[in-house]
C-alpha cells in the first residue's frame, strides 16, 4: 500500500508530521481530516505511489479550516456585498452581519483630510488583506481598516453594546 508524508495540524493548534498508509492521496487527507487534523501538507513518501509532489494548501483554505479550531475572527469580513443603491452589506465570520450606509463609509474615512462630501457614491470598492478600500467619485479613496469597521456596526446589538461599554 502507498505511503504519504503529511503535516498537519491538531485541535490544539499544534504542528504534526507523520506517514500515512493509503490507497490514494485522497483518502490519505479525508484519514487525517476524520482523526480531527488538518492537512496542511501532502507527498508520496516513495515513488510508486504516484502521487504526484507535495501539496500545499493556500493560506484562505488554511484559515477557513482553521475556523472551527481557532473561532472565527469577528473583525475579518467573510462577505461583502451591495444593498440597494445606498449601502454595503459585510457579514463578518462570527457571522454578524453589518450595513454601512456609503455616507457612513465616507464618514469613517481615518484619512483625516477628507473634504465634507455631499454625495458619497463610491465608483470602486475592493477587499484587501486588512482594510476596506472604497474609491469615490470625487477621486478620493479610503482604506477602512476591518477592526474600525466592525467598530462602527450601526445595527442595534452593536450600538447597545458600544453604549454599554462608554458609560
Amino acid at each position: 500500500m502507498p505511503a504519504f508524508s503529511y503535516v498537519v495540524i491538531d485541535a490544539q493548534g499544534r504542528t504534526r508530521r507523520g506517514i500515512v498508509e493509503a490507497e490514494t492521496a485522497r483518502q490519505a487527507r479525508s484519514g487525517l481530516r476524520n482523526a480531527g487534523l488538518v492537512p496542511v501538507e501532502l507527498a508520496a513518501a516513495d515513488p510508486e505511489s504516484g502521487a504526484g509532489g507535495p501539496r500545499r494548501l493556500t493560506e484562505p483554505r488554511v484559515a477557513r479550516l482553521l475556523l472551527p479550531l481557532v473561532g472565527a475572527d469577528p473583525n475579518r469580513p467573510d462577505a461583502v456585498s451591495l444593498v440597494g443603491r445606498y449601502a454595503l452589506g459585510v457579514t463578518w465570520q462570527d457571522r454578524h452581519g453589518s450595513i454601512y450606509p456609503f455616507t457612513m463609509l465616507r464618514a469613517a474615512c481615518p484619512c483625516g483630510a477628507c473634504p465634507p462630501a455631499g454625495e458619497a457614491w463610491p465608483t470602486e470598492i475592493r477587499r484587501e488583506p486588512s482594510a476596506l478600500r472604497v474609491q469615490w467619485h470625487d477621486d478620493h479613496a479610503s482604506a477602512i481598516p476591518y477592526v474600525e469597521l466592525r467598530g462602527r456596526c450601526p445595527c442595534a446589538q452593536c450600538a447597545t453594546t458600544r453604549r454599554g461599554t462608554d458609560a
